[in-house]
């Protein structure tokens, strides 16, 4: 199915779902798109969003989580962007070296 902005989801296609000539055509003008209707709403629900992200960034949470892009640290805790710093790797490894 389509997003509102009549773009489709890169995780349907990531998971499968599209046939293969619409992966075929899957491309980064698509990505693009999405980023440019992704700003859009960010502006229309929060004017200021981008500036404080610009001007500051204070996490107070590291996340070491896997790099499963299933799994958005933020989103998961209920949280925005910037109040966490992620680090993505894989099985959730911590190593002391």
């Amino acid at each position: 199915s389509a997003s509102p902005s009549g773009v489709r989801g890169f995780h349907q296609t990531a998971m499968g779902r599209d046939t293969d000539k619409e992966k075929a055509e899957w491309d980064f003008d698509q990505i693009f798109r999405k980023n440019r209707v992704w700003v859009s709403t960010k502006r229309e629900q929060d004017s200021d969003f981008f500036k404080r992200l610009a001007n500051t960034q204070h996490p107070k949470i590291l996340w070491i989580g896997c790099s499963d892009a299933r799994v958005p640290a933020n989103t998961i805790c209920g949280l925005t962007s910037g109040d966490v710093f992620v680090q993505r790797n894989i099985a959730n490894m911590v190593v002391g070296t």
